[in-house]
Formats: structure tokens, C-alpha cells, sequence
């Protein structure tokens, strides 16, 4: 792991609303030493890279790329929502890895649903066989733009506020 000690095999990095081209570059260097881009995938603002050990391809049996836009006009009008995966058959085991930026605003609950339940239904719907085996694990990145609510967000927020650090460092060693 970049900055400690834990070792892993796939680095998986979803970034919403993210300028340019630079960040493959900047994660690719940070982690030359151990690790490669094996996967990638950008639509827009929206982006996924995957990185896995060097000798990486010996273990990669499948590894295929997918976008779904959605909203107006399919995402052409207005800020682009939507979604970016990977699909890999890694070590035998079927991933996939699903960056995604759904609609704003509290209210919109029902919406975001609605569009979990078009994103997981299209993905690779046009690329995979219909009698393909579904993936062992799915991953879900993304600004989902859910909202803590209730009278009591305080818990969760002074546990950020007092420990970011163990936060972040405990969801790695997962």
C-alpha cells in the first residue's frame, strides 16, 4: 500500500468530476515500483483505472471496459451523469469495478435509485453473453449523492472529525 505496509493485488481508483488526463500518470508513478495500470476506462469527468502487480497479465483471464451515460438526452445535455466499470476474471475470481456519479440533491432518492437499477441492468449488456456467470464481487465507487439524515448525524461525523485518519487507514486493511 502506498504510505504503509499492506500489500495487495488490485488497486482499484474511481474519481468523479475529475480534470484531465494527469491522474493515471501521477498514480502510475506513485506506484511503479510494485504495481501497473492494467485497466482503464474514462467518460468524461468520470473515471476508473486499475492497477494490478507487475506480472499481473499471468493471472488476467478476462478484462473487458464499459460506460453508461444517463440523464437528458443520454448525458449529451447538462453535467454528465452516469457510469464507468471494469470487468476482470482475476485469479479465477470474476470482479467488477464500477465508478458512477448519480443525480444531486436530497430529494432525489428515488431517482438515484432508479439509476443503480439502470446502471447495473446496461452495463455490458451490449459486450457479454447473455448466458455469461455474473461477477463473485461488484464494487461501487462514486459520488452516489446520498445523504445522511435524521435528527443524529453527529456520531458519524465526529468519528471523521476525531479520527480521518483511522478511517482510512482501517478501510484498507478490509
Amino acid at each position: 500500500m502506498v504510505g504503509g505496509s499492506h500489500d495487495f493485488d488490485l488497486l482499484a481508483v474511481g474519481l468523479q468530476e475529475a480534470p484531465g488526463n494527469k491522474v493515471a500518470t501521477m498514480l502510475s508513478t506513485a506506484l511503479d515500483e510494485t504495481h501497473t495500470l492494467i485497466g482503464k476506462v474514462t467518460m468524461q469527468s468520470l473515471q476508473l483505472f486499475l492497477f494490478g502487480p507487475k506480472n499481473a497479465e499471468s493471472f488476467i483471464q478476462e478484462l473487458k471496459v464499459d460506460k453508461q451515460s444517463i440523464g437528458g438526452c443520454g448525458g449529451i445535455i447538462g453535467r454528465k451523469k452516469g457510469a464507468v466499470a471494469i470487468r476482470i476474471n482475476y485469479k479465477g475470481i470474476r470482479l467488477m469495478f464500477i465508478s458512477c456519479h448519480l443525480s444531486a440533491h436530497g430529494y432525489n432518492v428515488e431517482e438515484r435509485n432508479a439509476e443503480c437499477r439502470h446502471i447495473s441492468h446496461t452495463l455490458f449488456s451490449k459486450i457479454w453473453n447473455p448466458y455469461s456467470r455474473p461477477s463473485h464481487v461488484t464494487i461501487w465507487l462514486g459520488d452516489l449523492n446520498y445523504r445522511l439524515q435524521g435528527i443524529d448525524t453527529y456520531p458519524a461525523r465526529n468519528l471523521i472529525d476525531k479520527d480521518l485518519h483511522y478511517v482510512i487507514k482501517s478501510s484498507f486493511m478490509c
